[in-house]
This record gives structure tokens, C-alpha cells and sequence, in this order.
């Protein structure tokens, strides 16, 4: 049984209700959710948290940015630290080893 089959409805809506919608609700290439047929309603676009597989991770600002709730989910058994508030940007610097983020004001922050 996968990730995805184990989580319950209430665990997509706590999900969704915590980040206020603010991801897609599935990736918009490569999921595993919608058939090839169906239609992928994602709506406008949305932001994208930063999730880290240990707190020392985070603390460095080593770790990777998700854009869906499905790819949360998809990693939620290895992650144990996301980012509650959605950004606009989310990004790597030039080494791709460390995350970065646009802020409010235009610049760039680090976490």
C-alpha cells in the first residue's frame, strides 16, 4: 500500500487547510493521481514550500522545494520539516545545494 492510499481524506484536508490551498493540489507532470486522461485542474498558479529530510537540513538550508500537495505526500514518510507558509519563489542558489526565497520586499532571503 502506498503513501497516498494510506493517508485518509482528513489528512489531505488538514494538509490543505493548513497551507490555505496554497499548492496545486497534484504535480503538473508525472503524477500518480490523475490518469493520463483526465484533466489536471490545478487552477491559477500557486506557491511552493520547502521541505527537509532532518533538522540539521534545515538548519543549513539543505533541502528541496515541492510545488503539490501530492508530492508532499508522496515524501512525507522522509521529511520531517516542512514549510507551513507558501512562497511565491522558491529556488536553489547557483551550487544547487541551498535553498532560497524571495521575499516580501524583493530580495533574496535565506531560511
Amino acid at each position: 500500500m502506498s503513501v497516498t492510499e494510506k493517508l485518509s481524506y482528513k489528512s489531505w484536508s488538514a494538509i490543505s487547510l493548513i497551507l490555505h490551498n496554497g499548492l496545486k493540489k497534484y504535480k503538473p507532470k508525472n503524477s500518480k493521481l490523475v490518469q493520463l486522461n483526465q484533466e489536471v485542474h490545478n487552477g491559477n498558479k500557486t506557491g511552493s514550500i520547502a521541505v527537509f529530510r532532518n533538522k540539521s537540513s534545515m538548519s543549513r538550508d539543505m533541502g528541496f522545494v515541492v510545488t503539490s500537495e501530492e508530492a508532499l505526500i508522496e515524501n512525507i514518510e522522509t521529511l520531517t520539516h516542512w514549510t507551513p507558509n507558501t512562497f511565491n519563489w522558491l529556488g536553489y542558489d547557483n551550487s544547487r545545494k541551498h535553498i532560497k526565497g524571495h521575499s516580501e520586499r524583493g530580495s533574496v532571503a535565506k531560511f
